[in-house]
Protein backbone atom coordinates (compact mmCIF):
# COMPACT_ATOMS: atom_id res chain seq x y z
CA UNK A 1 0.00 0.00 0.00
CA UNK A 2 1.28 3.26 -0.66
CA UNK A 3 0.32 6.85 -0.06
CA UNK A 4 -0.73 7.21 -3.82
CA UNK A 5 -2.98 4.51 -3.30
CA UNK A 6 -4.41 6.28 -0.53
CA UNK A 7 -5.18 9.76 -2.20
CA UNK A 8 -6.55 7.83 -5.24
CA UNK A 9 -9.25 6.13 -2.74
CA UNK A 10 -9.57 9.79 -1.28
CA UNK A 11 -10.51 11.56 -4.24
CA UNK A 12 -12.60 8.42 -5.74
CA UNK A 13 -15.07 8.80 -2.65
CA UNK A 14 -14.77 12.77 -2.72
CA UNK A 15 -16.11 12.40 -6.34
CA UNK A 16 -18.07 9.30 -6.37
CA UNK A 17 -17.14 9.40 -9.81
CA UNK A 18 -14.41 7.38 -11.57
CA UNK A 19 -13.93 10.20 -14.60
CA UNK A 20 -14.53 12.72 -12.40
CA UNK A 21 -12.04 11.80 -10.26
CA UNK A 22 -9.42 10.99 -12.65
CA UNK A 23 -9.70 14.12 -14.56
CA UNK A 24 -8.98 15.95 -11.04
CA UNK A 25 -5.61 13.46 -10.34
CA UNK A 26 -4.53 14.02 -14.03
CA UNK A 27 -4.20 10.00 -14.79
CA UNK A 28 -5.94 8.02 -17.26
CA UNK A 29 -9.71 6.21 -15.81
CA UNK A 30 -8.04 2.98 -16.34
CA UNK A 31 -5.30 3.39 -14.52
CA UNK A 32 -7.33 4.78 -11.72
CA UNK A 33 -9.30 1.86 -11.80
CA UNK A 34 -6.81 -0.52 -11.96
CA UNK A 35 -5.12 1.53 -8.72
CA UNK A 36 -7.94 1.44 -6.42
CA UNK A 37 -8.71 -2.46 -7.55
CA UNK A 38 -5.53 -3.40 -6.10
CA UNK A 39 -5.88 -0.98 -2.93
CA UNK A 40 -9.00 -3.75 -2.34
CA UNK A 41 -6.90 -6.40 -2.74
CA UNK A 42 -4.26 -6.26 -0.64
CA UNK A 43 -7.04 -5.11 1.76
CA UNK A 44 -9.26 -8.35 1.05
CA UNK A 45 -12.14 -6.30 0.61
CA UNK A 46 -14.58 -4.51 -1.09
CA UNK A 47 -14.17 -0.69 -0.29
CA UNK A 48 -17.04 0.66 -3.14
CA UNK A 49 -20.08 -0.33 -4.52
CA UNK A 50 -19.47 0.12 -8.04
CA UNK A 51 -22.83 1.16 -9.97
CA UNK A 52 -23.24 2.42 -13.82
CA UNK A 53 -21.85 6.09 -13.49
CA UNK A 54 -21.42 6.04 -10.32
CA UNK A 55 -19.22 4.75 -7.11
CA UNK A 56 -20.72 4.81 -3.56
CA UNK A 57 -18.19 4.19 -0.66
CA UNK A 58 -19.14 0.36 0.78
CA UNK A 59 -19.82 0.27 4.83
CA UNK A 60 -15.92 -1.03 5.16
CA UNK A 61 -15.15 2.18 2.52
CA UNK A 62 -16.62 4.42 5.19
CA UNK A 63 -14.98 3.28 7.57
CA UNK A 64 -11.34 2.91 5.83
CA UNK A 65 -12.27 6.67 4.69
CA UNK A 66 -12.11 7.86 7.99
CA UNK A 67 -9.12 6.38 8.67
CA UNK A 68 -7.09 7.56 4.98
CA UNK A 69 -8.19 11.35 6.08
CA UNK A 70 -6.02 10.73 9.13
CA UNK A 71 -3.20 9.65 7.65
CA UNK A 72 -3.28 11.89 4.94
CA UNK A 73 -3.77 14.63 7.01
CA UNK A 74 -0.44 12.93 9.40
CA UNK A 75 1.70 12.87 6.70
CA UNK A 76 0.64 16.65 5.52
CA UNK A 77 1.51 17.88 8.79
CA UNK A 78 5.10 15.98 9.26
CA UNK A 79 5.72 17.28 5.56
CA UNK A 80 5.02 21.00 6.72
CA UNK A 81 7.16 20.13 9.92
CA UNK A 82 9.94 19.06 8.33
CA UNK A 83 9.50 21.88 5.67
CA UNK A 84 9.80 24.69 8.82
CA UNK A 85 12.49 22.40 10.38
CA UNK A 86 14.74 23.22 7.00
CA UNK A 87 13.59 27.08 7.43
CA UNK A 88 14.89 27.10 11.13
CA UNK A 89 11.01 27.53 12.06
CA UNK A 90 11.47 24.37 14.38
CA UNK A 91 13.93 22.18 15.90
CA UNK A 92 16.49 22.38 18.53
CA UNK A 93 19.95 24.23 19.57
CA UNK A 94 21.95 23.80 22.79
CA UNK A 95 23.83 27.17 23.53
CA UNK A 96 26.60 26.80 25.98
CA UNK A 97 27.77 30.45 27.48
CA UNK A 98 29.97 32.11 30.43
CA UNK A 99 29.28 34.03 33.22
CA UNK A 100 30.36 37.49 31.36
CA UNK A 101 27.37 37.08 28.86
CA UNK A 102 24.64 36.53 31.66
CA UNK A 103 26.45 38.74 33.67
CA UNK A 104 26.11 41.91 30.44
CA UNK A 105 22.71 41.06 29.32
CA UNK A 106 24.13 39.88 26.12
CA UNK A 107 22.78 36.70 26.46
CA UNK A 108 18.90 37.26 27.75
CA UNK A 109 19.07 40.26 24.95
CA UNK A 110 19.72 37.40 22.41
CA UNK A 111 17.24 35.04 23.61
CA UNK A 112 14.61 37.66 23.27
CA UNK A 113 15.38 38.47 19.81
CA UNK A 114 15.19 35.01 18.71
CA UNK A 115 12.25 33.74 20.41
CA UNK A 116 10.78 36.50 18.43
CA UNK A 117 11.90 35.47 15.50
CA UNK A 118 11.97 31.48 16.22
CA UNK A 119 9.49 30.89 18.85
CA UNK A 120 9.06 26.95 18.29
CA UNK A 121 12.97 26.54 18.41
CA UNK A 122 13.82 24.53 21.33
CA UNK A 123 16.71 26.35 23.22
CA UNK A 124 18.36 24.19 26.03
CA UNK A 125 21.20 26.69 27.66
CA UNK A 126 24.25 25.20 29.29
CA UNK A 127 26.50 27.31 31.72
CA UNK A 128 30.16 26.21 30.74
CA UNK A 129 33.71 27.20 30.93
CA UNK A 130 35.35 27.83 28.22
CA UNK A 131 37.59 24.61 27.66
CA UNK A 132 34.50 22.41 27.73
CA UNK A 133 33.10 24.77 25.35
CA UNK A 134 35.29 23.92 22.90
CA UNK A 135 35.23 20.53 23.00
CA UNK A 136 31.45 20.38 23.27
CA UNK A 137 31.87 23.09 19.77
CA UNK A 138 34.23 20.44 17.83
CA UNK A 139 32.34 17.19 19.02
CA UNK A 140 28.78 18.49 17.67
CA UNK A 141 27.46 18.79 21.43
CA UNK A 142 26.65 22.32 21.34
CA UNK A 143 25.75 24.89 18.47
CA UNK A 144 27.02 27.70 20.14
CA UNK A 145 28.85 29.21 22.76
CA UNK A 146 29.55 32.97 24.40
CA UNK A 147 32.87 32.18 25.60
CA UNK A 148 36.55 33.74 26.42
CA UNK A 149 39.97 32.85 25.38
CA UNK A 150 38.64 31.29 22.10
CA UNK A 151 41.36 29.49 20.20
CA UNK A 152 42.57 31.83 17.31
CA UNK A 153 44.61 29.16 15.58
CA UNK A 154 41.62 26.72 15.27
CA UNK A 155 40.78 27.26 11.67
CA UNK A 156 37.38 25.41 11.87
CA UNK A 157 35.38 27.68 14.40
CA UNK A 158 33.92 30.70 13.50
CA UNK A 159 33.11 33.83 15.89
CA UNK A 160 31.82 37.13 16.43
CA UNK A 161 33.33 39.84 19.10
CA UNK A 162 31.09 40.71 21.17
CA UNK A 163 32.94 43.47 24.31
CA UNK A 164 36.42 42.99 26.17
CA UNK A 165 36.53 43.49 29.60
CA UNK A 166 39.22 44.35 32.24
CA UNK A 167 40.09 42.01 34.88
CA UNK A 168 40.83 44.12 38.35
CA UNK A 169 41.73 43.61 41.56
CA UNK A 170 39.42 42.95 44.52
CA UNK A 171 40.45 43.79 47.99
CA UNK A 172 39.07 44.12 51.27
CA UNK A 173 37.57 47.70 51.81
CA UNK A 174 39.86 48.17 55.17
CA UNK A 175 42.71 46.50 53.28
CA UNK A 176 45.81 49.24 54.01
CA UNK A 177 46.70 49.10 50.21
CA UNK A 178 43.06 50.17 49.56
CA UNK A 179 43.65 53.93 49.93
CA UNK A 180 46.98 54.21 47.62
CA UNK A 181 46.60 55.81 44.86
CA UNK A 182 48.15 53.93 42.47
CA UNK A 183 49.23 49.91 43.01
CA UNK A 184 52.13 48.43 41.35
CA UNK A 185 52.22 44.38 41.10
CA UNK A 186 55.56 44.33 43.28
CA UNK A 187 53.19 46.43 45.98
CA UNK A 188 50.84 42.96 46.34
CA UNK A 189 54.13 40.67 47.26
CA UNK A 190 53.17 38.41 50.04
CA UNK A 191 50.06 38.87 49.91
CA UNK A 192 47.26 36.09 50.36
CA UNK A 193 45.06 35.48 47.68
CA UNK A 194 41.75 33.59 47.28
CA UNK A 195 41.31 32.32 43.25
CA UNK A 196 39.62 29.20 41.29
CA UNK A 197 42.26 26.35 40.64
CA UNK A 198 43.90 25.76 37.01
CA UNK A 199 41.64 23.16 36.43
CA UNK A 200 38.26 25.25 36.54
CA UNK A 201 39.75 27.21 33.45
CA UNK A 202 43.48 26.94 32.87
CA UNK A 203 43.28 29.78 30.16
CA UNK A 204 42.25 32.57 32.72
CA UNK A 205 44.56 31.23 35.56
CA UNK A 206 47.50 30.60 33.00
CA UNK A 207 46.76 34.79 31.43
CA UNK A 208 46.49 36.08 35.39
CA UNK A 209 49.99 34.39 36.45
CA UNK A 210 51.62 35.45 33.46
CA UNK A 211 50.97 38.97 33.70
CA UNK A 212 51.60 38.59 37.54
CA UNK A 213 54.87 37.34 37.10
CA UNK A 214 55.92 39.60 33.75
CA UNK A 215 55.28 42.68 36.33
CA UNK A 216 57.30 40.66 39.41
CA UNK A 217 54.52 39.04 41.75
CA UNK A 218 54.23 35.48 42.04
CA UNK A 219 50.43 35.08 43.61
CA UNK A 220 50.18 33.20 46.94
CA UNK A 221 47.02 31.26 46.45
CA UNK A 222 45.94 30.53 50.20
CA UNK A 223 42.15 29.69 49.15
CA UNK A 224 40.29 27.70 46.55
CA UNK A 225 37.11 28.57 45.19
CA UNK A 226 35.54 28.01 41.35
CA UNK A 227 32.38 30.67 41.49
CA UNK A 228 33.68 34.43 41.79
CA UNK A 229 31.06 34.86 43.74
CA UNK A 230 32.39 32.80 46.78
CA UNK A 231 36.12 34.58 45.92
CA UNK A 232 34.44 38.06 46.61
CA UNK A 233 32.44 36.23 49.92
CA UNK A 234 36.12 35.56 51.06
CA UNK A 235 37.77 39.17 50.40
CA UNK A 236 34.85 40.72 52.24
CA UNK A 237 35.83 38.97 55.29
CA UNK A 238 39.58 39.65 54.96
CA UNK A 239 40.69 35.94 53.61
CA UNK A 240 42.65 37.81 50.77
CA UNK A 241 42.70 39.44 47.35
CA UNK A 242 41.58 37.94 44.01
CA UNK A 243 41.47 39.14 40.31
CA UNK A 244 37.92 39.42 39.03
CA UNK A 245 36.02 40.72 35.74
CA UNK A 246 35.50 44.28 36.06
CA UNK A 247 31.64 44.07 35.35
CA UNK A 248 31.97 42.31 39.47
CA UNK A 249 32.76 45.50 41.22
CA UNK A 250 29.39 46.45 42.48
CA UNK A 251 29.65 43.35 44.42
CA UNK A 252 30.19 43.46 48.18
CA UNK A 253 30.67 47.51 47.87
CA UNK A 254 30.72 47.78 51.72
CA UNK A 255 33.13 45.58 52.30
CA UNK A 256 35.34 45.30 48.77
CA UNK A 257 37.10 48.13 47.04
CA UNK A 258 38.05 46.88 43.07
CA UNK A 259 40.89 48.64 41.66
CA UNK A 260 43.28 48.56 38.83
CA UNK A 261 46.76 47.58 39.06
CA UNK A 262 49.36 49.04 37.09
CA UNK A 263 51.48 46.79 34.78
CA UNK A 264 48.58 44.00 34.98
CA UNK A 265 45.92 43.83 32.27
CA UNK A 266 44.14 40.27 31.38
CA UNK A 267 41.57 41.56 29.06
CA UNK A 268 38.49 39.19 28.73
CA UNK A 269 36.64 39.19 25.35
CA UNK A 270 33.72 37.90 25.00
CA UNK A 271 32.82 36.45 22.02
CA UNK A 272 30.23 34.21 20.53
CA UNK A 273 32.05 30.83 18.68
CA UNK A 274 30.20 28.21 16.32
CA UNK A 275 31.71 25.27 14.46
CA UNK A 276 31.78 26.45 10.94
CA UNK A 277 30.06 23.53 9.22
CA UNK A 278 27.50 23.24 11.68
CA UNK A 279 24.09 22.86 9.95
CA UNK A 280 21.25 23.40 12.23
CA UNK A 281 18.75 25.31 11.02
CA UNK A 282 18.25 27.22 12.92
CA UNK A 283 21.66 28.60 13.47
CA UNK A 284 22.10 31.42 11.06
CA UNK A 285 18.57 33.15 13.20
CA UNK A 286 20.56 32.80 16.37
CA UNK A 287 23.66 34.42 15.04
CA UNK A 288 21.57 36.87 13.74
CA UNK A 289 19.85 37.53 16.78
CA UNK A 290 23.15 37.68 18.58
CA UNK A 291 24.31 40.48 15.69
CA UNK A 292 21.07 42.49 16.34
CA UNK A 293 21.87 42.31 20.60
CA UNK A 294 25.35 43.70 20.05
CA UNK A 295 24.00 46.64 18.03
CA UNK A 296 21.77 47.46 20.31
CA UNK A 297 23.68 46.80 23.89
Amino acid sequence: MELRHLRYFLVAAQEENLHRAAARLNVAQPALSRQIRDLEDELGTTLFDRQARRVRLSAIGALFLEDVRKILQDVDEARARVRRARQGQVGRLHIAFNSLSARHGLLSACLNYFRLKRPEVELKLTPMVAQNQIAALRSGAVDAGFLCFRPEEDQSLSHIKLMVEDVVLAMPKKHPLAGKRRLRLQDLTNEPFVYFPRSHSPDMFDRVVQSCLSGGLSLRIVHEAVAEEVLLGLVSVGMGMTFVPASLRNSYPDSVCYRPVDGFSVPLQLDLVWQRTNSAPALPAFIESVRLAKRTA
